[in-house]
């Protein structure tokens, strides 16, 4: 009885909405393409006509990758969740440091994976959603994230920004992939043996020429194999059905890189240094412009998390907000609780998209939301149309929705941002990120007060 009640209502939900909209509901999580100035539907009808014949493979391992990567990377959400909370206690603590580093290492490899099958999947129609990007507050993310990888391998990162106020007009999940990739590339490339005593600089640099920007990375350690290249073409061309050997998990970061730099209009070069190690050159063209000095947080919802945990995290919140929190895992559902809850906030618990619309509705005096994306009955794609269209009553239209989901393969963000969730948390969800973003509602409910 309790699951033919809840697929009536689920029903009821999506019929009110098509009714609202004047147009079909969707019944799952629809594939949107975005780019401005250009109809999703021209694109899409381009991509049927398309040919077919070396995307096989990638249709099918694109979903079987994300279904993987999405198995892989909940339970890895409470590994680091739990990790994470017990350096509040023990904030020098090497073992968890490795913990946290291996796991991070896993979500790296497991990202780089699903991304490359989206890129070859999507073909030339990748989503984009295009925003003003800050390089520097990018680029500075991509450092923290790699640290622990590169510190391995005896490699330090500097880095070193033209002009910090600088603003690129692209998709944000593009840019930082890009240039994570190479980074992660060139620190793989790097032997695990014969390192030196002291740690060597890898460096950073970028500046912009007209709409060319130029990012090099230089690194005194890393190796470049002769047949480098080779090997990147040949990940890329996979779908030819050629048998492979084992491959190096520089050559994935380097393919996602290559064939994302393609979407605009972009190289990536790789060369020795006389003096030695590795200098990589990437080129492509984009849109900027200089933000105003005064401009305290250009980005699209990206900010910079840096060092340890320390206790600051789980710090009480300057002002207890109501959260309701929909997640079908109870694993990640209880973890996320537990966070919340020590940082002072009022929480309540649903596992799914339809529970959620109707908590919302009984009890419209919620602060935010978070949905998980992938959830049964009702996703959190669902339910966000759902709730901006008023079905959960004009009360919480916008109220402010945070995706949380381990399917954060590349131009998922965009998804979610068209469908209205304005914020995103990717698994494993990181107590920083978590703050930051909460932080940044309570902000901004006090300047509408």
């Amino acid at each position: 009885m309790l699951l033919i009640f809840r697929l009536q209502t689920k029903t009821r939900l999506l019929k009110a909405l098509e009714e609202k909209q004047g147009a079909p509901a969707p019944t799952s999580s629809p594939k949107t393409i975005h780019r401005e100035g250009t109809e999703s539907a021209d694109l899409k009808q381009k991509a049927k006509e398309a040919p077919k014949s070396n995307l096989a493979y990638f249709e099918s391992s694109d979903s079987l990758l994300a279904t993987l990567s999405h198995e892989l990377k909940t339970p890895l959400n409470g590994i680091m969740g739990i990790a994470q909370m017990l350096r509040e206690e023990n904030e020098d603590s090497e073992q968890l440091s490795e913990l946290e580093g291996c796991a991070n290492h896993m979500h790296s490899v497991l990202h780089t994976l699903t991304n490359l099958a989206r890129i070859q999947n999507e073909n030339e129609f990748l989503p984009q959603y295009r925003e003003w990007v800050s390089l520097r507050d990018t680029i500075e993310q991509i450092r923290e994230d790699v640290t622990f990888r590169a510190s391995g391998r005896q490699i330090k990162i500097m880095t070193h920004h033209e002009n910090v106020r600088t603003r690129l007009r692209g998709d944000s999940d593009h840019i930082s992939t890009i240039i994570k990739s190479a980074v992660l590339a060139s620190v793989e490339a790097t032997p695990m043996t014969g390192l030196p005593k002291d740690k060597e600089t890898l460096s950073i640099n970028w500046q912009i020429q007209d709409s060319e920007v130029e990012l090099t990375i230089t690194n005194p350690l890393e190796i470049l194999e002769d047949k480098r290249e080779e090997y990147v073409n040949d990940i890329l061309n996979i779908a030819h059905g050629k048998e492979h050997h084992r491959i190096e998990i520089e050559y994935l970061h380097l393919a996602v890189a290559k064939a994302l730099l393609g979407f605009y209009k972009g190289s990536i070069l790789s060369a020795k240094v006389p003096e030695g190690g590795v200098r990589t050159t990437m080129r492509f063209t984009m849109e900027h412009m200089l933000a105003s000095p005064s401009a305290a947080k250009p980005v699209g919802g990206l900010r910079v998390q840096s060092g340890k945990s320390g206790i600051k995290t789980m710090r009480t919140l300057p002002e207890k907000l109501k959260v309701l929190v929909a997640e079908d895992d109870r694993a990640s559902r209880n973890l996320l609780s537990m966070l919340l809850e020590k940082m002072g906030q009022d929480v309540t618990l649903v596992e799914n998209g339809e529970e959620a619309v109707l908590e919302l509705q009984k009890d419209p005096s919620f602060d935010v939301a978070l949905l998980d994306v992938d959830m049964p009955v009702m996703d959190g794609i669902e339910a966000t149309q759902a709730i901006r269209n008023g079905l959960a009553g004009d009360d919480v239209k916008d109220i402010p929705i945070i995706a949380v989901t381990a399917f954060n393969v590349i131009s998922d963000r965009n998804r979610f941002k068209e469908a209205g969730m304005k914020y995103y948390l990717p698994k494993p969800v990181g107590l920083k990120e978590l703050r930051a973003t909460l932080l940044e509602i309570v902000q901004k409910k006090k300047e509408k007060q």
